[in-house]
């Protein structure tokens, strides 16, 4: 005699998204789709967690803007074109999630600029970073103000190594996000250490034309 499981004797895997008792057989179905869904992620097969998330997007238990770290997954694992990685789909998606999803604005404005940061759309990112960094609570948030500190030394240094004449008034604002990175977390040994060269570069206390190539590789982002 066959014995048949209740929904409720069934175990699933990952939750975040899908916060659903399996207590019918549709429900059940979901859960094993979002358990589906991450094991392919991490086996790389993007062809198949793509179509198992345009699913499980249109259930109406599956909360897609909760798990939108999961689609920004999905999209950067597609193929990139042969002209090189396209980050204009993921920063596309971002920014509106920002708007829809405003639960979660700080996380997602990190991913954004970090996308930003690898599609080399450096000022892009900090103009970013300026619109938000003035309002709470993006200006509580420490990897914020490196991102803008960093952002700018990098923006303040010479477009070519020939020459030494760093932007100063970029290096008083890569110092001030530093100095407020700091004093938001003060275990940071990293805003330590940017905040020193910042200010080594500012006084000129042991930085010339030969350092030029050594800032410039500390701020390759």
């Amino acid at each position: 005699m066959l014995l048949r499981r209740s929904p409720a004797d069934h175990s699933f895997i990952f939750s975040d998204g899908v916060q659903v008792t399996a207590s019918s057989a549709r429900k059940v179905h979901i859960r094993r789709l979002h358990d589906l869904l991450h094991l392919l992620i991490q086996r790389g097969d993007n062809e198949r967690a793509r179509r198992a998330w345009s699913i499980l997007a249109r259930c109406k238990e599956a909360d897609w803007m909760v798990m939108w770290s999961t689609a920004l997954l999905i999209l950067s694992n597609e193929s990139p074109p042969p002209s090189g990685r396209d980050e204009s789909r993921s920063v596309e998606f971002l920014r509106i999630m920002m708007l829809q999803y405003p639960n979660d604005r700080e996380a997602i404005l990190q991913e954004l600029i970090i996308n930003l940061i690898n599609a080399s759309k450096y000022q892009e990112a900090l103009s970013e970073l300026d619109l938000y960094l003035p309002t709470f609570p993006y200006q509580e948030n420490p990897m914020l103000h490196m991102f803008a500190g960093m952002l700018s030394l990098y923006l303040a240094q010479p477009s070519s190594d020939a020459g030494f004449a760093y932007n100063n008034a970029q290096l008083r604002e890569a110092e001030s996000h530093f100095k407020r990175a700091v004093s938001l977390d003060p275990e940071s040994s990293i805003a330590s250490t940017f905040l020193t060269r910042v200010q080594h570069i500012l006084t000129g206390d042991g930085e010339g034309n030969g350092n030029t190539v050594k800032g410039r590789s500390a701020c390759e982002l």
